[in-house]
């Protein structure tokens, strides 16, 4: 008889955790934060042991746990706690919070191979390279005999254009089919299919920002703060609100140096994997083996040893997304959250959809530690929990050297087309201003955040768009894969020859991304050597780092690319930053798409002119008076902050306001809706507490071939809100099935 059950947490979406009876022989190897082995329904499953507690006599119907999986707890005390608060506040099932406190590949043993293919006629190079146990890979006589379908075509043509040897699933995308194609293909002996090794990556010793030996007299300030806050052990969350070039960067290495000596840990997070090489490398260098770098881009060996090392207290610095705060380091004493606005902290689907830079606050009060929020365009809610007094403000007002911010210059391109009487992407103002770089041999960024080649596929005779069979939005066209393609659900097919509404015959592309930005460039200034930033050329881990890191060494004189190179990069050589169309986003329907133009516009300024040269920046826009870009323009963030807070206020959105998004979503548009006006009914009961509106249909009304409606829920205290929720839902029980229902706490956005 065992005199001890245990709460046992199952990695699935379930809301809480089973008790089981703990027999006698497991008492001393299952303690809290072991995996252990249990009945699961008809299966068994491994769970995590999250409490332990007495026998009492009504458990004596409780099944069994059948043994103990590994020899060390995997969820520490703390980590437990962050759990529970993420599942609670965050109103998510506590399976799913669990599963990404102990990442995939944690427990797994799998080695560190990737697939590749090749052309039988190649040489296996100089990777170790073996034949993939399982697949037939056929004779050439039978594939010469067997006619190719349209998608064996497509990969074998984005084969050939990789140069007859890719890695399988980078091949996959390229041609946008399943592996089911290629295993055809390796069946008929028209491709190899082999198993590679690779090799652990060392993290690029690279870091293109000139530091002082000496920190500055806002730098020492700023140190001198933090280095109290640590010595007193109390917990702290500053917000350190630096314009770009200010040498934030410096600051976080030096009060990592302070946490260090004290025997604490520390955590950096960093919102884009992009980024991770670059700060790591720096860091690398500084803390040397005490360094590791967590992030879902990581090979999984590569994750799985860097976890253990953090675990076992050999690393003691976390460089890491989002995923790393709940990195399992002990004795924690500094978080710093980089970039602390932007939107790559907030885990959108699948749930839970936490919010790091949230959850780092939580987490260092919860220690006694100290957070560090770090922007130089802090959030709205960040900004004004600092004027509140709940966080302390600690500014960096210059640039390291004392270099001036780059001025910016606003083109109107309605009167730019007039002047042209034809579309334009790219105005007279940028190019001239380009050509003039290209001449003194300084380097350029061209921002324009939409990927793809053009964004519309328009009927001349009837107007009508090509639009995604699966979801409501537009396909597309993407220049290198000749195709179109969805960027919500990744449907993709080539280029009608007729329209699907009225059969007209002439199809145009309308509008412009980053492919055709690149190609107009290169038109312009063929002697410039121009290379494209965006996720449709970063595929590959690292890849983007080696971008980077070549537009660093001077390899590359013109950048082309989306948000991503206006975060946190320090080029002393750009001197033009060009914003191809500022207006991207602004017209949609989200609370936050006036503070997220603003901050880019701002983020990507502080790009230029971080040398001996003075920089500029061009920014082209259909809309120049709208109070976020004549405030970016102004370099002035108290006219904005005035506007927007004003807004805000008016409206009750956050942070004067408490926000829950629910989408509901499902085969059949009727049903859907009726769903959602049961779940308003119960969320209204609760009278003048809450604001519910809706359901309506959702802004993106078709997604993934599935309807969506939409309630908003406005609460004036979080408690309100979240208790209303879980209510309204407990009522509703199985009438609102929880695989249908999409729960968004502090939405960042409402699409």
């Amino acid at each position: 008889m065992s005199a001890t059950v245990v709460e046992v947490g199952i990695p699935l979406p379930l809301a809480h955790a089973y008790s089981y009876l703990l027999p006698v022989a497991l008492e001393e190897k299952a303690q809290i934060g072991s995996r252990v082995r249990v009945p699961f329904g008809k299966r068994i499953t491994v769970g995590y042991v999250l409490a332990r507690r007495a026998y009492e006599k009504q458990d004596a119907d409780l099944k069994l746990v059948l043994s103990v999986a590994g020899e060390q707890a995997y969820l520490k005390p703390e980590l437990l706690s962050l759990l529970r608060f993420c599942a609670e506040y965050y109103l998510a099932p506590l399976g799913l919070v669990l599963r990404t406190v102990v990442p995939s590949g944690v427990t797994g043993r799998r080695s560190a191979e990737r697939i590749w293919a090749r052309l039988p006629t190649e040489g296996s190079g100089s990777a170790a390279a073996l034949p993939l146990a399982g697949v037939d890979h056929g004779r050439p006589s039978a594939a010469r005999a067997t006619r190719l379908t349209p998608k064996q075509s497509r990969l074998l043509d984005a084969l050939r254009a990789r140069g007859a040897s890719s890695e399988l699933k980078i091949l996959l995308e390229d041609a946008g089919v399943g592996p089911a194609v290629a295993r055809s293909l390796a069946k008929q002996g028209r491709i190899l299919l082999e198993a590679r090794a690779v090799a652990r990556q060392a993290l690029p010793e690279i870091d293109f920002s000139v530091q002082p030996l000496t920190p500055s007299p806002d730098q020492a300030k700023v140190i001198a703060a933090i280095a109290g806050a640590l010595e007193s052990g109390q917990p702290t969350t500053f917000l350190l609100h630096g314009v770009t070039g200010s040498g934030k960067s410096f600051v976080y290495q030096r009060a990592i140096d302070v946490a260090l000596e004290r025997g604490q840990s520390a955590l950096v997070l960093v919102p884009e994997i992009g980024l991770t090489p670059l700060l790591g490398g720096a860091f690398r260098r500084r803390y040397g083996a005490a360094l590791a770098v967590l992030h879902s881009g990581l090979q999984q060996a590569d994750r799985r040893q860097d976890w253990w090392r953090v675990w076992r207290g050999e690393a003691r610095v976390v460089v890491g997304t989002r995923s790393a705060i709940f990195a399992p380091l002990e004795r924690l004493g500094l978080i710093v959250v980089d970039e602390e606005h932007d939107g790559s902290y907030k885990q959108e689907d699948p749930a839970p959809r936490y919010h790091a830079r949230d959850l780092a606050v939580w987490r260092a009060h919860h220690l006694g530690a100290v957070a560090v929020l770090g922007s130089a365009t802090p959030s709205l809610e960040t900004r004004y929990q600092a004027l509140r007094g709940r966080y302390r403000l600690l500014s960096l007002p210059q640039r390291v050297g004392g270099g001036a911010l780059a001025p910016i210059r606003v083109v109107d391109m309605s009167g730019e087309i007039r002047a042209a009487k034809k579309e334009l992407s790219l105005s007279s103002v940028l190019l001239d201003a380009i050509g003039v770089r290209a001449q003194r041999k300084e380097q350029i960024l061209v921002l324009l955040n939409r990927r793809g080649y053009a964004p519309i596929l328009l009927c001349k005779s009837c107007g009508a768009k090509t639009e995604c069979p699966n979801c409501s939005v537009a396909l597309v066209y993407h220049l290198r894969e000749r195709a179109l393609t969805c960027h919500h659900c990744g449907y993709r097919c080539a280029p009608p020859e007729r329209c699907a509404i009225c059969g007209g015959s002439i199809l145009r592309l309308r509008g412009y991304g980053t492919e055709r930005i690149e190609e107009e460039l290169r038109r312009h200034f063929p002697a410039l050597r121009i290379a494209r930033l965006d996720r449709d050329v970063i595929r590959r881990p690292g890849a983007a780092g080696y971008l980077l890191q070549r537009f660093g060494r001077r390899e590359i004189d013109l950048l082309v690319g989306t948000q991503i190179i206006a975060k946190g990069h320090d080029f002393h050589s750009v001197t033009l930053v060009g914003v191809v169309s500022a207006d991207i986003g602004l017209g949609i329907a989200d609370f936050r798409a006036a503070e997220r133009a603003y901050q880019l516009l701002a983020q990507v300024a502080g790009r230029a002119g971080r040398g001996a040269r003075a920089g500029e920046v061009i920014v082209q826009t259909f809309y120049p008076q709208h109070y976020a870009i004549e405030a970016a323009r102004r370099g002035d963030e108290t006219q904005f902050l005035e506007k927007e807070l004003q807004f805000r206020r008016a409206m009750r959105y956050p942070p004067f306001g408490f926000l829950v998004n629910l989408i509901l979503s499902g085969k059949h548009e009727r049903r859907v809706l009726e769903q959602g006006e049961d779940l308003a009914q119960a969320l209204r009961q609760f009278g003048g507490k809450l604001v519910v509106r809706g359901p309506n249909l959702a802004p993106l009304a078709r997604l993934k071939g599935l309807h969506r409606c939409q309630i908003l829920i406005k609460a004036t205290r979080r408690r309100e809100g979240q208790l209303a929720v879980q209510t309204a839902l407990a009522q509703l029980g199985k009438a609102v099935p929880s695989r249908a229902l999409r729960v968004d706490v502090d939405p960042q956005t409402l699409l």
